[in-house]
């Protein structure tokens, strides 16, 4: 069941505050069912109005409508005067999607001054994503809840598109809420002091210039509170971005805001503790994890590339560098009480100017065997990783089965230990590991787009068990196709196609691969 709470009283304060009635509505999705229950103040002689979007209306406070067909609708709703329409006559409009199932979403835009806050309620989704459209030509913001300041004095559209990931044909929500906002004439000052303990935030807010003072507190998550002073706990690890507006709502008062960033790093009684091993360009990551029966690790190597899934684990980067290594653990039959999040920087560097390594690599079957020479070294150390997350191979030759087929890129990694500033040297080749018989022309699960979401120059990797002929097409939510990327050969092999996305907008695309007679077809987001 969807559920929409539209609290209008406050989000229309500042149009309608010297107006004579204030409308608000509650509207309950179940299906393709919609209830509307129309809310209003001021009028002596109330009278109320429901336009559906699809051809009905009903005049009354409270109705039920049965709509044949999913689609977008925009359903507005009037209260009015029936004494005195000229001063007690008001409209309100929002746009629901019906799907039939899903999920359900809703946000309240909290306003003062020309600070805009949102406070947005989901539920439903198991990958959910969200989309902020300001209305008024700034960027797209992709997190949950978050803060706006607008430029100028104006109305504007505010639209909130949330989305399940894994389900985007049952579960995609657009709501927009209009604001008029206006600029306060005073002059004040905020600042805001944050404290995190565990999963707990103490934020304090000393403002001053206000007439009638006014404090609102955006969490970061969906939660608010309307006080200087105020705790919060958080349900999840994460960075959240805690921001106070301070002032008054009356036009000839003022307004401003501060913010903070926080990290939540765990929750309840769960450890995490990183132990990186560098070697040129290659880090091995073990670390010590406990406090969890049902435990999920996944890594962030700070450079685009996949999410690593297990610990011990290894990655090889492109170039050296700087990275911020971030890993998570969780229990998932206790996720209130065992959340971790645990990160640490590590620099790279790649270089070579005394040393270097050659690697010889033979597959048979899903087995692979590495041979490697290394050149320059005074007290030389090897260190071979196998791609699939098992610990590295410290030597300079070795044998590695793997249990899945799959595209991996193995490496082999050279250097000196008594002078690894200067000596370091790595060589890398992909293989196609096929456990069981080859049957398929596209490698079992080969296929990635990265970095995801896409950026402005994006990539695609999938893996080739015999050469063939190649197509990837490019579809957006509709099933329409956006664009042909490839068409043509392509060999044996890991496969790079690279292609420019910087003119697709932000949203939910698909992207199919066909090789030979076999589709594959996977989601990705811009």
């Amino acid at each position: 069941m969807k559920k929409y709470y539209l609290i209008f009283s406050f989000l229309f304060f500042s149009q309608y505050i010297f107006s004579q009635c204030i409308v608000s509505a509650d509207i309950v999705t179940n299906g393709n069912e919609v209830t509307v229950t129309v809310n209003g103040t001021g009028a002596a002689v109330p009278g109320y109005g429901i336009i559906w979007g699809d051809g009905n209306e009903d005049q009354s406070q409270s109705a039920t409508h049965v709509y044949d067909v999913p689609g977008t609708y925009q359903i507005c709703y009037v209260y009015f005067d029936q004494a005195d329409l000229i001063n007690c006559f008001q409209q309100a409009c929002q746009d629901v999607i019906i799907t039939g199932e899903g999920c359900s979403m809703d946000f309240i835009p909290m306003t003062l001054g020309l600070n805009v806050g949102l406070q947005i309620n989901s539920s439903g989704a198991g990958a959910p994503s969200f989309s902020i459209n300001w209305g008024d030509g700034s960027p797209v913001e992709t997190t949950e809840n978050t803060n706006h300041v607008y430029a100028a004095n104006g109305t504007y559209n505010i639209c909130v598109t949330f989305t399940d990931l894994d389900n985007p044909d049952n579960c995609t929500i657009i709501q927009c809420h209009e604001v008029v906002l206006q600029e306060n004439a005073g002059t004040c000052t905020v600042s805001l002091t944050t404290t995190v303990d565990g999963s707990m935030v103490l934020a304090e807010a000393v403002g001053s210039g206000a007439l009638s003072e006014n404090y609102i507190i955006n969490w970061g998550d969906g939660q608010f509170d309307m006080t200087a002073t105020a705790s919060h706990i958080y349900s999840t690890t994460g960075e959240f971005q805690i921001c106070v507006v301070y002032g008054d709502f009356g036009p000839d008062g003022c307004s401003v805001s501060d913010c903070e960033t926080v990290m939540i790093e765990d929750l309840g009684n769960c450890t995490l503790e990183l132990l990186p091993s560098v070697t040129g360009l290659t880090v091995a990551l073990s670390g010590n994890a406990s406090g969890a029966t049902n435990p999920e690790i996944s890594v962030d190597w700070g450079d685009s590339s996949p999410t690593g899934t297990t610990l011990p684990d290894s990655h090889t980067y492109a170039a050296a560098d700087t990275y911020q290594i971030c890993a998570s653990y969780v229990d998932l039959d206790n996720l209130e009480n065992c959340q971790v999040v645990s990160c640490i920087d590590v620099v790279v560097d790649d270089a070579t100017t005394s040393c270097t390594v050659e690697m010889t690599l033979t597959v048979t079957n899903n087995v692979v065997s590495v041979t490697s020479v290394g050149d320059g070294a005074a007290n030389p150390q090897y260190v071979i990783t196998w791609g699939d997350g098992s610990f590295p191979t410290l030597s300079d030759n070795g044998s590695h089965t793997y249990t899945q087929s799959n595209t991996y890129t193995v490496c082999v990694t050279y250097g000196d230990l008594s002078n690894p500033g200067e000596c370091n040297a790595t060589d890398c080749e992909d293989v196609v590991i096929t456990v069981g018989l080859l049957e398929n022309v596209i490698a079992e699960n080969s296929i990635s787009v990265y970095p995801n979401p896409m950026a402005d120059e994006s990539n695609i990797k999938l893996a080739l068990n015999k050469p063939a002929h190649v197509q990837v097409d490019l579809f957006d939510l509709t099933g329409k196709n956006i664009a042909n990327v490839f068409n043509g050969e392509r060999g044996q092999g890991t496969q790079n196609i690279s292609f420019n996305t910087k003119s697709l907008s932000k949203g939910i695309y698909f992207i199919r691969v066909i090789a030979g007679e076999e589709e594959r077809t996977i989601k990705v987001v811009r």
